[in-house]
């Protein structure tokens, strides 16, 4: 049973790491992903207006080791990962783990306020998954917002 145990608190340390490593736009300087550089700077800026609101979306997390970012999926993950910390606070705080699982939380959290930037508009999500598919370079070496049709082009 000891085995057991040791498990799950090895993979309640490694998961929020792996949410480090799916950071978007400038990392903070808490991340623990030190192989990763800032990217896609420019989420929600572009040349045309009908994909690109110009506003500042950068943040939050990616999708499944792309490059998409989906507002749903990262608030329900947010929610779990703080329902998680709450329901066992004592034990988050006692595995060190309580101020990294607030960090990345609030990191989702401020990525979803910037989404939320009129009364009846939120941002469900930024990226195409057929352009996502066509680039397999790391996130931070990825192309930038550019026009339909380009392996840049990043709609909102």
């Amino acid at each position: 049973m000891r085995k057991d145990n040791d498990q799950v608190l090895d993979s309640n340390v490694a998961a929020p790491r792996f949410y480090e490593a799916q950071m978007s736009g400038s990392l903070p300087n808490w991340s623990r992903a030190g192989w990763r550089a800032a990217s896609h700077l420019e989420d929600g800026q572009g040349p045309d207006m009908r994909f690109y609101p110009n506003k500042d979306l950068t943040g939050g997390w990616y999708e499944n080791g792309g490059y998409l970012k989906v507002s749903l999926t990262q608030g329900a993950t947010a929610s779990l990962l703080a329902y998680s910390a709450l329901t066992w606070e004592a034990a988050a705080r006692a595995a060190g783990q309580w101020d990294v699982a607030t960090r990345n939380v609030a990191w989702v959290a401020a990525y979803l306020y910037k989404c939320h930037y009129e009364a009846d508009t939120f941002v469900a999500q930024i990226g195409d998954m057929t352009t996502d598919d066509l680039s397999w370079s790391s996130a931070d070496s990825a192309p930038q917002a550019g026009r339909l049709g380009t392996t840049a082009w990043r709609p909102v």
